[in-house]
């Protein structure tokens, strides 16, 4: 029986391929919008179908097509991509101080309507951790899983204790993840991390049964690795909510691949997100992803998206902003496969997606370039 795979990350947040690596057209890379400098061809890491793979990156020019996924499973060899500019230096985000962005104004004034968190018992985690691990960073780990916890005592859970395999050498969580049983794109990536010395990652998969997640701890800043965990066993919570959708009772539990992928991507880190500011009580992008988004990733929009994990955080944002906390999982609990995605969303959020996707459209562009608002938006957002 196939591995199902929850969700695959490489938090590389504009770091660059290392030059001295091997790069070919056509090997699987690990993160859209990844750039490899390997004279005198420049790679880049584009999406093609489920998997992504090396391409090569033509000379700087305006952009006139978008590389469009496709649910094919069988990637082409080389796959097409836009004519995108070389160069890999992160843009640093426009936008205004928090208490600016209308967006995060606006979640700061909702923790009236967001509980406290209190104290629950977590879900069973087996630590699998190898000797040489900084020991905080595993209690790191540990209160995140907790936290997560008391923030969706009725959403986060499994049937079978997790596992958690946690150390600086990936060779050694290779070795535990082939006993562990894991196949597929997240032993892939793991090898991928085990060739690419300079990057960060963690993963996660279904393991004979088990879910199970790696945390590479090797160059992670403190900041990134306080909320890594939630964007791995909080694709459970996801996962929990679709549970309740009319698709997942007539008999179809792909809950990730019924879901879009911006969604996907983007409720489940805001979902760690949540988990902390319940306790902070403050929003911010702190350590997040939207603080550091390439070029590559810039041109972005919800219907056309080649790094679904930026401009998803951001809608996502949004969402909770007019619609409430519960948006960030509320959607799951609608999948309808018998309707279109807009209907759901429309049932779900009673806004049509088309308006929704020009304002979060709109949105990402005011956080990686500063641009306007739109008036609709800045009124439904009560600014």
């Amino acid at each position: 029986m196939p591995v199902r795979v929850f969700l695959l990350v490489a938090l590389l947040l504009g770091q660059m391929h290392p030059s001295n690596a091997a790069v070919k057209v056509g090997d699987k890379c690990s993160k859209v919008g990844l750039i490899a400098k390997s004279k005198p061809t420049n790679f880049i890491c584009v999406k093609s179908g489920k998997v992504n793979l090396w391409a090569k990156v033509k000379q700087a020019v305006t952009p006139t097509t978008s590389p469009t996924p496709t649910p094919s499973p069988t990637p082409s060899k080389t796959p097409v991509v836009p004519p995108v500019s070389p160069t890999a230096t992160p843009i640093p985000t426009v936008t205004p101080g928090k208490a600016e962005n209308p967006v995060v104004k606006k979640i700061n004034t909702m923790f009236g309507s967001l509980s406290v968190p209190t104290t629950t018992t977590p879900p069973e985690v087996t630590w699998l951790t190898s000797p040489d691990l900084n020991q905080t960073r595993l209690e790191s780990l540990k209160f995140q899983h907790q936290r997560l916890s008391d923030s969706f005592p009725l959403l986060y859970f499994w049937n079978r204790p997790a596992l958690a395999i946690v150390s600086p050498d990936i060779t050694w969580i290779k070795v535990k993840m082939e006993e562990a049983g894991c196949q597929g794109g997240v032993m892939d990536m793991v090898r991928r991390l085990e060739a690419e010395k300079n990057l960060i990652g963690a993963g996660t998969s279904v393991c004979r049964g088990v879910l199970t997640a790696y945390f590479l701890d090797r160059g992670f800043s403190d900041v990134m690795w306080s909320n890594v965990l939630g964007s791995e066993f909080g694709g459970a919570i996801q996962e929990n909510a679709y549970k309740k959708s009319p698709a997942y009772k007539s008999g179809d539990p792909n809950w990730y691949s019924n879901t879009v992928n911006w969604y996907a991507e983007g409720s489940q880190t805001v979902l760690s997100v949540i988990a902390s500011a319940r306790v902070s009580r403050t929003w911010s992008h702190q350590g997040r992803n939207l603080e550091r988004i390439s070029p590559y990733c810039s041109e972005d929009t919800l219907t056309v998206n080649k790094c679904g994990n930026f401009i998803g955080e951001a809608a996502v944002e949004l969402l909770i902003a007019l619609y409430g906390w519960d948006s960030v999982t509320r959607w799951f609990e609608n999948i309808d496969l018998s309707k279109k995605q807009e209907i759901t969303f429309e049932e779900t959020f009673k806004d049509p997606l088309e308006k929704f996707q020009g304002w979060a459209d709109s949105y990402y562009l005011y956080i990686v370039k500063g641009e306007p608002l739109p008036a609709s938006l800045l009124t439904r957002l009560g600014g």
